[in-house]
């Protein structure tokens, strides 16, 4: 199988790799795995590819979302460099060896990045295409923390995220959750530090 053009996800690894771009020793490795694993892909016994067109719907759909506060509020948010490394791989990279529908690579991801540096934002992103608008009927997305108060704040901003973004006519937000009934997809705070009873009365009252 002929390798793809270059994504990119492609151009930022390089520039890690021949040290273009400043980055610490484990995102450098994670930049040498790619273009490694770029060239191997279609081989025998690699079972992976990097698919540019589901990376790219995960980037256009950020794209389209608009900041909500701060000196950027009503502005598109625009991914550096390294978030399109980082989230494209994510969505990028698939399984071959699988039938059906595409099943990513990557199943979890561990990021490491300094205060204010827009975390949750980029967190609240990731779970409201994941839960959303990824072609999934009956997706069940959570923001999960030990306490409520950490749990909410990334599910806070995937919720103003819908309301400052031109999706609450897709989307129904509540207070404490997010969904959508004809494709039976939703989005709420899990914390351990919440009653499951209570959880479960809240969530009722909020959908009568």
């Amino acid at each position: 199988m002929p390798r793809q053009p270059k994504h990119a996800v492609d151009d930022y690894a390089e520039s890690v790799v021949r040290r273009r771009v400043p980055a610490g020793k484990y995102h450098r490795l994670a930049c040498e795995r790619h273009i490694r694993d770029r060239k191997r892909e279609g081989t025998s016994g690699f079972p992976y590819r990097f698919e540019a067109a589901l990376a790219d719907r995960f980037l256009k759909f950020a794209a389209l979302v608009r900041h909500y506060k701060g000196e950027w509020a009503g502005q598109l948010v625009q991914l550096s460099p390294c978030q399109v490394f980082r989230l494209g791989s994510v969505f990028g990279w698939i399984r071959t060896d699988v039938e059906g529908a595409p099943r990513r690579r990557f199943r979890t991801s561990y990021n490491e990045i300094p205060r204010k540096n827009g975390k949750s934002l980029e967190a609240a992103i990731v779970v409201d295409y994941a839960t959303f608008f990824d072609n999934e009927p009956g997706a069940e997305g959570y923001t999960a923390a030990t306490k409520r108060e950490q749990a909410l704040i990334v599910f806070n901003d995937a919720k103003q995220l819908v309301r400052s973004s031109g999706l609450k006519n897709r989307i129904e937000v509540q207070s404490h959750n997010m969904h959508r009934v004809a494709t039976m997809q939703k989005l709420e705070p899990l914390s351990a530090d919440h009653d499951s009873m209570d959880r479960s009365e809240e969530h009722t009252s909020e959908l009568q």
